[in-house]
């Protein structure tokens, strides 16, 4: 998980979000759907809210803040769409 199918179906849904700085990799999958389990939680915060989903760093890659980078690139792409949380 994930597999190359769900990727795939990231990209066709237009929900695959890909970092790529000095040639590092990382992608999240982002959309307003929350999964069912999550559903029954109280939150804390406003709508609306973007969701990530998949968060993926390229192995080679992981211990060196690149999931941090792509974190800060995606909670700026939230912001400057009018998210909430």
């Amino acid at each position: 998980y994930p597999n190359r199918g769900i990727l795939e179906e990231d990209i066709r849904n237009k929900q695959l979000f890909v970092f790529v700085e000095d040639g590092i990799l990382a992608a999240a999958a982002l959309n307003e759907e929350q999964d069912l389990e999550y559903q029954k939680l109280t939150w804390q915060c406003a709508d609306p809210s973007l969701v990530i989903h998949r968060l993926l760093v390229d192995p080679d890659c992981q211990g060196q803040g690149v999931g941090r980078a792509l974190m800060v690139s995606i909670e700026e792409y939230a912001r400057r769409q009018g998210y909430a949380s």
